[in-house]
């Protein structure tokens, strides 16, 4: 409901709309920028984890999914990396 109180104040006796618009726009553009960097974060960390995963691979795993996919010590080695730093969650869902 609209208070025609309120209409009757003068503009300057209000606020600046500007400033209140532009406020909350900058609020908001910290609010997504936290979120952003925590997210980040979060990928990083699990990206660190998949990584590590992939340095403590035995040789006998490597071996089997070596021959399971056909690839050489240098290919698997690139494609697990790969997948560890674009989809760290499903590589640690899914384990190696």
């Amino acid at each position: 409901m609209l208070d025609h109180g309120v209409l009757n104040v003068p503009l300057s006796k209000r606020g600046n709309i500007d400033n209140q618009i532009d406020r909350y726009k900058r609020e908001q553009a910290i609010a997504k920028r936290n979120e952003l960097d925590a997210r980040k974060a979060e990928f990083d960390a699990k990206k660190t984890k998949a990584l590590a995963l992939i340095a403590e691979l035995s040789d006998e795993r490597a071996k089997e999914l070596m021959t399971k996919h056909k690839l050489t010590c240098k290919e698997l080695d690139e494609v697990l990396k790969s997948i560890a730093r674009t989809k760290p969650d499903a590589f640690l869902r899914r384990g190696i």
